[in-house]
Parts: C-alpha cells; sequence; structure tokens
C-alpha cells in the first residue's frame, strides 16, 4: 500500500468536503501502520467535522492513551480537552486529565480535575468512588481543609464515627494552626458532636465564644466541661470569667473561692493565694479572703442582739452612729473630719455620681461617693446611689452592706423606711449576721420571704 499516495488521496476528498471517503484513505494508512498517531488524529477530527460524535470519542480517547504511552503528556491533555468539548460528561476523561496534570506538576489543575471527578459521584451516589477520590485528593494536597471536610461529613453519613473523628480532627489542627478561627469554630463543633468525650476541645471552644463576647454560648460548653470534671482549674477559671461577664459577682466569688480551696488541698499556695486575692479584688470586705490572706477582718458596727441597748436619745432626736458606717465609708474611705463638711461640695459630688451613673463608669461613681462620706459619712442619699450600683453590678454582698449602714441610719428617725431597707436586705443579703438584729428590733417586713442564696456549685451552670 503506498502510504503518501492514500494520505494525498485523502487530503483531496477532505477540500471537496467528502468526509466519509477522506476517513476511508486514512483507515488504510492506519492499518498499514497502527502506530500513526497523527493519521488517527485526523480520523477523529473528520470524524468530529461530519457530526460523529461517538466515533470522533473513540478515536480521540485511542490518541490521547498512545501520546500517554510515549510521555507525550502535554499532546494528550491536548486531546483530552478536545473530547471534553464534544462530550463534557465523560467523567474518565476528567478523571485521566487529573493524572495528567499531576504527572506534569500541575497541582491545582489537577484538583480541579479531581474535584469535578467527585462532585459527579457525589450526586449519583456513588459512595465508594467519591471516598476514592477525595482520598487522592488529599494525597496530592494534605492542606487542602475542603476536601478533608467533605471526607468527614461523608463519613458521618455513613455512620463511619471514627474516620469522620479523624478527619475532623486534621481539618481542626491545620485551621487553628494557620489562625483561621471562625472556621476552627464550626469544625470543632462538628467534632464534639460526633465526640463529646473531648472536654479539653468543648473548653477551648468556650474560650474563644468568652473571648468573642459570646458569654453564654461559653457557659453551655462550660456545662459540659464542669459536670465531667467539678475540680478542673481551667474550667474554673473560665466559668469565672463568664459570671464576671455576665455581672455575676457572686458566682464569680463563689467560683474563686472553689478554686481557693481546689489549690490549697493540692499544696500550690502560691495559686491559692491569687484567687483569694481576685475575692478581695471584687469584694474587699469579704472575711474568708481577709482571713486567708492574714488580714484583720473588720468587727461588725451593730451590736450583738444578746447585748443591751444603750440609753436612746430624747425623743424625735436621731442619735449618731458610733463610728463609721460599714458601707463604702467604713470599708474603704478614710476616716472622715469632725462635722459635715460644705453641702455645697456634697451636691456637687453626686450630681457627679449621677452623671457616671448613667454612662455605666461605675467604678468612677464608687470612687466620688468615697468623697462624699469622706466630707459626711452619714449622707443617706449617698449610700442609697452605692447601693444601687453594687446591686447593677451583681455585687449583692456590697449592696447589703449599704442597706445595713442605712438602716443604721434612718431606724430611729423614720422605722418604716428602716424596715423597707430590711425587705431588701433579705432579699440580697440574708446571711448578713446583721439581719437577725435588725428583725428583732425592727419586726420581720411585710411581704418578705427569704431568698435563698444558691451557689454556682449547687445550681449548675445557667444556660
Amino acid at each position: 500500500m503506498d502510504k503518501n499516495k492514500a494520505i494525498q488521496n485523502a487530503q483531496k476528498y477532505v477540500q471537496k468536503g467528502q468526509f466519509d471517503k477522506a476517513i476511508r484513505e486514512y483507515q488504510k494508512v492506519i492499518e498499514a501502520d497502527p502506530k500513526d498517531v497523527r493519521t488517527r488524529l485526523k480520523i477523529g477530527d473528520l470524524q468530529a467535522k461530519k457530526g460523529d460524535t461517538a466515533a470522533a470519542t473513540q478515536t480521540y480517547l485511542q490518541v490521547a492513551d498512545a501520546y500517554g504511552q510515549q510521555g507525550f503528556f502535554l499532546k494528550a491533555v491536548a486531546v483530552y480537552k478536545q473530547i471534553l468539548k464534544l462530550n463534557p460528561n465523560q467523567v474518565d476523561v476528567n478523571l485521566k486529565l487529573a493524572e495528567l496534570y499531576h504527572q506534569l506538576g500541575l497541582m491545582s489543575d489537577a484538583m480541579a480535575q479531581y474535584q469535578l471527578v467527585a462532585n459527579y459521584y457525589e450526586q449519583t451516589g456513588n459512595t465508594a468512588a467519591s471516598f476514592d477520590i477525595l482520598k487522592r485528593m488529599l494525597d496530592l494536597d494534605p492542606d487542602n481543609v475542603a476536601s478533608r471536610i467533605k471526607l468527614a461529613e461523608m463519613y458521618s453519613r455513613e455512620n463511619m464515627k471514627a474516620e469522620a473523628i479523624e478527619q475532623f480532627q486534621l481539618a481542626a489542627d491545620y485551621l487553628k494552626e494557620n489562625n483561621r478561627i471562625d472556621d476552627y469554630v464550626k469544625v470543632v463543633e462538628r467534632l464534639i458532636y460526633h465526640d463529646p468525650s473531648n472536654i479539653p476541645l468543648t473548653r477551648d471552644l468556650a474560650n474563644i465564644y468568652l473571648t468573642q463576647g459570646d458569654t453564654k454560648r461559653a457557659l453551655a460548653k462550660l456545662q459540659i466541661c464542669f459536670k465531667a470534671n467539678p475540680q478542673d482549674t481551667e474550667t474554673l477559671y473560665l466559668l469565672a470569667r463568664a459570671f464576671q461577664d455576665l455581672g455575676q459577682i457572686n458566682k464569680t466569688i463563689s467560683v474563686y473561692k472553689e478554686m481557693a480551696k481546689i489549690y490549697g488541698d493540692q499544696g500550690d499556695i502560691d495559686q491559692q493565694r491569687a484567687m483569694w486575692k481576685k475575692v478581695l479584688e471584687l469584694n474587699p470586705g469579704d472575711p474568708d479572703a481577709q482571713v486567708a490572706l492574714g488580714q484583720r477582718p473588720e468587727a461588725a458596727a451593730v451590736p450583738s442582739p444578746s447585748a443591751a441597748p444603750p440609753p436612746g436619745p430624747p425623743p424625735g432626736v436621731a442619735a449618731p452612729p458610733a463610728g463609721p458606717p460599714p458601707g463604702v465609708a467604713a470599708r474603704q474611705s478614710p476616716a472622715a473630719p469632725p462635722g459635715a463638711g460644705p453641702a455645697a461640695d456634697v451636691a456637687k459630688l453626686l450630681t457627679e455620681t449621677d452623671v457616671y451613673v448613667k454612662y455605666g463608669l461605675h467604678d468612677k461613681a464608687i470612687e466620688h461617693l468615697k468623697k462624699v462620706f469622706a466630707i459626711d459619712p452619714q449622707n443617706i442619699a449617698g449610700h442609697e446611689k452605692a447601693k444601687e450600683i453594687f446591686k447593677q453590678a451583681g455585687n449583692l454582698e456590697a449592696a447589703g452592706q449599704e442597706l445595713v449602714t442605712l438602716i443604721q441610719l434612718v431606724k430611729a428617725t423614720d422605722p418604716e423606711r428602716a424596715r423597707t431597707y430590711l425587705g431588701e436586705l433579705m432579699s440580697a443579703a440574708p446571711h448578713l449576721p446583721e439581719v437577725e438584729a435588725f428583725v428583732q428590733e425592727l419586726g420581720m417586713p411585710e411581704g418578705v420571704a427569704g431568698q435563698d442564696q444558691v451557689s454556682f456549685l449547687d445550681g449548675g451552670v445557667p444556660t
């Protein structure tokens, strides 16, 4: 057979648009020389021109395989792309392209083709093939966190719990290492859904939520950690942060006291003292903390119920307190000078205090009230403001001390007002030792029931 003559004849037929005759001439060449890839490629082109997509696809596949076997990978890639132009749904061609791109070191192109294949298998419900492709993708690019998460979710749907946990953990490690915190949180939520016993990760999630200001969500996680180990100081520290963020100062103090006990049992004196110092920062008059730190507890300003009351003043005249009241002035202010200071100064300080309270600057407000009590320790309006500030901050212990002071200031001249204060005191801080003495002296306020104080350990973690 004259190969050159057959090729010339084929070219003439092509020029005349007689594609079938041209194909037959080229096929004679292929029969004589099956390794003539270029001629086979021409046949495929003619089949495509005449609209015979199926025949063209088969011919192109033979050409691409031949180029691949000969090491002409770029030529093979070009032919595979030509096939996909004719028939985009050839998933096997996408897979062959992915493998060729991998061999050429074109990783992003390889991943794109693998992704197309994975999507196809997922849509057609071919789970086994999907697993295989995703594993190949991860072998090619272990840091492809999107593919790893998809693989984990597939394991989850197939109830392959251990495999899902492994993949979620690897994804979480990568995201945290690369500081992708929002994505890390989502993956860890999925991870601990499958593995609720992973307390360190649950606690880490709580810490992130606290940092982001999502305190309620943090508490939900901390509840799980606390139930798993009520003695874990890392969990308790985060609990204290959460309660303080919510303004629940009494609960915060309870947590710090529990931590002080745990550190004491462990023999860690430095940490134990640090916890007691935190208690004093929140409640400077806390007797437990004062004793633990070797400070002298404050003496109660109200006489014991068993002690004989001193002679009262003449009718209608208020008896001055026998010393500074046990509220803000007694705990924190310097001794007041003899006699009341200028009324204008006190009025100005109280007005400025209201401004600070309006804008939530409670520390500044308390500092101003100290100045008021340095001038006038018996200033009822000042102690009223201090009581409300402490209530708003959740510091019921300090609010209770202010109520004790107010009762002492008004009980002789206005017993009804004193009983109103006593009702507040019994709701806010019924455990204070002065309560019993006031009840004996003033009587039980109407409609008041003692409110139980539930510690975080008794009542659990609120949501």
